[in-house]
């Protein structure tokens, strides 16, 4: 059984480099020069601090992207809405959606985990794990409000920083809602299958980015990927494209901008990385103590 699959879509975004490398990537085009650091946006408390190059990095910016709006009051009316989509009409339940197998499936694992089944089954495939993700998790010690990008928006809004966002809240529900029954079936039952290897999928994770280890991280996401191209190319690929074009026009007046997206994006083929390439920038990973690389000079 592999120890990740499709969870990490819930959460949730090569060559392996000497320990000072770190998930953090300068890109640079024209002179204009842009900061991309690949987060994990579930951390417990001992994962921190972080290396002080990021630090000096963020106080540097002027400008802070990240994928979507996280503040207190966006992050509750971007809740309520998707809750909004995610119930049932009154007198429909999920059990008339989900596939025999995945029926049995989050009926054992509410009986072994004590959670109440009658309420569950009132929300759509895809709320179900995204519920249940959350609570697992949880119970890990892992947690949203100590992730990255979480933990940085906070310190962005303190410092006063001028905020980018590639994306909104309601477009990410959107995808999410526009799966056909029979993948958010499969979804589900991918997710339930994965809780009994949460804990150490966390830990590789953990590993990987503290190593900087592409080869890991790349391994994490290709495994959580397998056997579904079609979310893939919605979640990763085709977001990639787009936030390419979206980081080069909210970069335009900036003069030190920084980026922050989830680690799945700027590891594999057709990564965040790739796609500002293919449009013109040099990137280059950056590395503790190496000195700044030429303008225009290739990794």
């Amino acid at each position: 059984m592999r120890p990740i699959r499709i969870s990490m879509l819930l959460l949730i975004t090569l060559a392996t480099l000497p320990a000072q490398g770190f998930f953090l990537w300068q890109a640079e085009k024209d002179g204009h020069i842009v900061h991309l650091l690949g987060t994990v946006h579930v951390l417990t408390d001992d994962f921190y601090p972080l290396p002080g190059e990021m630090d000096s990095v963020f106080q540097e910016a002027d400008l802070v992207i990240f994928e979507t709006d996280l503040s207190r009051e966006r992050m509750k009316e971007s809740r309520k809405q998707l809750m909004a989509r995610a119930l049932y009409p009154d007198g429909e339940t999920v059990e008339s959606d989900l596939t025999p197998e995945a029926g049995q499936a989050l009926k054992a694992y509410c009986r072994k985990q004590q959670v109440n089944y009658q309420q569950l089954i009132r929300l759509r495939p895809w709320m179900i794990a995204a519920n249940l993700t959350q609570l697992e998790l949880v119970r890990a010690g892992a947690l949203l409000a100590k992730g990255m990008d979480q933990q940085y928006f906070k310190h962005a809004e303190a410092a006063g920083k001028d905020l980018g966002f590639l994306e909104s809240a309601e477009g990410q529900a959107a995808w999410f809602t526009g799966l056909n029954q029979n993948m958010q079936s499969a979804l589900l039952m991918k997710t339930l299958d994965d809780f009994q290897n949460l804990p150490s999928m966390l830990q590789r994770t953990y590993e990987a980015w503290r190593r900087s280890d592409l080869v890991a991280m790349k391994a994490l996401v290709d495994d959580s990927f397998e056997g579904f191209p079609e979310i893939r190319e919605e979640l990763l690929m085709r977001r990639n494209r787009e936030w390419a074009e979206e980081i080069e026009n909210q970069i335009l007046f900036a003069d030190h901008p920084l980026v922050f997206v989830k680690s799945a994006h700027v590891v594999g083929d057709n990564s965040l990385l790739d796609e500002l390439q293919a449009r013109g920038y040099t990137i280059h990973q950056v590395v503790s103590g190496a000195e700044p690389p030429a303008s225009g000079s290739e990794q």
